[in-house]
């Protein structure tokens, strides 16, 4: 979810489903771009989920891992970047490394032929379309996943993806131990399967859903009392809600509800 205020033409972006093929690893692909004056920097911020990004930049792509405190970038100049937002849990799929080996990192991604890798970049940045650019980076995944014995996940990658539906249904009262139970596993056998697949344990999960939800309520103006949201999303009382809020999103609640984002 992004934080930070709109910027109009000057800074935007585009978001839009994969590729049917790849909808099992990936959730979407997007891309920002930026043309600002010189001198002029725009700060870009984001509360993340759950997911993990491969983002193509010219000569520097990398596999961005869940990032467990508020995403922040400072855009100066002009320039684009390419992203494919993988489905929480696919991180392990896709790279072949165990998820929280990225988590709050950005990493090269592991392939084979670093100079198939920057040929790609060019052949991307040079399209002139979003639509192009897109399939191009998913004709990159393909021959990377396929080059991976990524299908040997899927598995785990559905089990994953149960859970994280039961999560987003139930947040608000969802304990660890009730989630690894419904699904015949131990605490720790769950939070070992998370760390491993997503990069963060399923407590992290939960808690996240929570603040993305009362973030999105406060940007549209749809909360009586923050005494009320609080209740509403499972929190202890409001003091343990705007605690936790603070320390993410950098503002109190009070204040991001009053801020014109």
């Amino acid at each position: 979810m992004v934080l930070s205020a709109d910027r109009g033409d000057r800074v935007g972006a585009t978001r839009v489903p994969p590729s049917p093929d790849l909808s099992v690893f990936v959730e979407a692909c997007w891309t920002s771009f930026w043309d600002l004056p010189p001198g002029e920097v725009h700060r870009v911020e984001i509360l993340t989920d759950a997911s993990g990004h491969v983002v193509f930049e010219p000569g520097f792509t990398n596999v961005v891992g869940v990032v467990t405190r508020k995403f922040t970038r400072e855009l100066t100049g002009r320039g684009r970047v390419v992203g494919l937002k993988l489905k929480a849990g696919a991180l392990r799929a896709v790279t072949g490394r165990r998820a929280w080996e990225f988590t709050n990192r950005r990493c090269p991604l592991p392939v084979d032929a670093e100079a198939d890798l920057r040929a790609s970049e060019r052949t991307i940045f040079g399209a002139d379309d979003d639509s192009t650019r897109f399939a191009l980076a998913e004709g990159f995944l393909r021959g990377h996943l396929a080059h991976n014995g990524a299908d040997r996940w899927a598995a785990q990658l559905a089990a994953i993806e149960s859970m994280l539906a039961r999560i987003e249904r139930d947040f608000e009262t969802l304990r660890v131990e009730t989630l690894a139970s419904d699904f015949d596993l131990s605490a720790r056998s769950l939070q070992r399967l998370f760390k491993e697949h997503v990069g963060v344990g399923p407590k992290w999960v939960i808690k996240r859903q929570r603040l993305l939800r009362a973030a999105e309520q406060l940007k549209r103006g749809e909360v009586p009392s923050l005494t009320t949201l609080a209740a509403a999303l499972g929190y202890f009382d409001q003091a343990h809600f705007a605690h936790e809020f603070s320390a993410i999103v950098g503002h109190a609640p009070v204040a991001y509800k009053r801020t014109d984002r």
